[in-house]
């Protein structure tokens, strides 16, 4: 006998992962507390549209919702529904079902088994539609301590990740005849852990890639690293350690983005300015970027340049010259033409 149930994926994946605005605990979904499984062996689609409206209205989806069929014969047209063709060979830890304690009252009691395309294979189903720059600043995203939510003032909220690229790399290694694999493969060697904010991961981006990628070929930082501070450095502070966005340790320097919705107030200037204090008094070069530095490609490379002086890089003039315009390209997919995907 066969298992109604609803399978979501997509587009509507995608935003029920990284848009948390109708979530009451967001952190309910970490990927610590979500358990991959696959689909049932028979499954019957659900695709009543009063039910499919339901569920994407409690869920805070947009319709239609795009859901997995089983086979050919289950797709069907339907306003309420876009239906895409269960892919062959999936690994058996693509799907995360559901639990009560993740739903709101009215779908509890509808008795509604809803499985959800996990974080790793919404990455892997995107391999094929987004360019490669795309693909890894969806990545970043995914395995952000950050999510989209409308009823922010700031428009994100903190969460805790709901994958990390570790998971990505291990899903990706065992799905080698999916569509899309070879390049997401490529793509997770640039894709970081921790960012907590869009900007940060944009900045993320431009900097892990290789000047043949159109990046600024500055990997190996850690996101949101916990300095240890010096002893006099820790006193002046009144703290031990200090939350920064973009480290490398190597080298000990250290990149800030300042935004203008949380660095202006007059107690965060004064907080970031002793802090920034006390991340030289422990031996570490900062670099605070502001939207001023981001505005244009041309400031975006003046950025680059103090960010290599920070890491004592040498500069490497043919290799810049040579890769100019792909660095454009990828500052223009990044900061200029952001596509919104919901």
């Amino acid at each position: 006998m066969s298992t109604s149930i609803i399978v979501i994926t997509g587009l509507s994946a995608l935003q029920f992962w990284l848009d948390v605005s109708a979530r009451a605990n967001p952190n309910s979904f970490s990927f610590t507390r979500c358990e991959r499984i696959p689909l049932p062996g028979k499954y019957r689609l659900i695709t009543n549209p009063d039910i499919i409206k339901t569920v994407a209205s409690d869920l805070g989806l947009n319709l239609p919702l795009n859901m997995f069929a089983p086979d050919d014969s289950s797709r069907h047209a339907a306003r309420s529904v876009r239906l895409s063709l269960l892919p062959g060979n999936l690994p058996n830890n693509s799907f995360i079902k559901l639990q009560d304690r993740q739903l709101p009252s009215r779908l509890r009691e509808m008795k509604i088994d809803i499985y959800v395309a996990s974080p790793e294979l919404c990455f892997l189903l995107f391999a094929g539609r987004l360019s490669f720059v795309r693909l890894i600043e969806l990545g970043c995203n995914l395995c952000a301590g950050y999510a989209h939510s409308s009823s922010s003032d700031f428009k994100q909220i903190f969460r805790k990740p709901i994958t990390n690229a570790s998971m990505l790399s291990d899903y990706i290694a065992v799905a080698e005849r999916i569509p899309g694999c070879k390049k997401a493969r490529r793509a997770i060697r640039f894709i970081y852990d921790s960012s907590n904010s869009p900007i940060e991961t944009k900045l993320a981006v431009i900097f892990a890639l290789p000047y043949s990628e159109g990046g600024y070929n500055l990997p190996g930082f850690c996101m949101n690293e916990r300095i240890v501070l010096s002893e006099a450095a820790a006193a002046s502070l009144g703290i031990d350690s200090c939350l920064c966005d973009i480290v490398w340790n190597d080298e000990h320097a250290v990149v800030e983005y300042d935004s203008n919705l949380t660095h202006l107030d007059k107690g965060q200037h004064g907080y970031d300015k002793a802090k920034a204090n006390a991340l030289s008094d422990s031996g570490y070069r900062l670099v605070t970027i502001t939207s001023s530095n981001i505005k244009s490609f041309e400031a975006m490379e003046n950025t680059y340049e103090m960010v290599r002086n920070a890491l004592c890089k040498r500069k490497r003039p043919k290799l810049l010259s040579k890769n100019v315009l792909r660095r454009r390209k990828v500052f223009n997919e990044l900061f200029v033409f952001d596509i919104k995907m919901f």
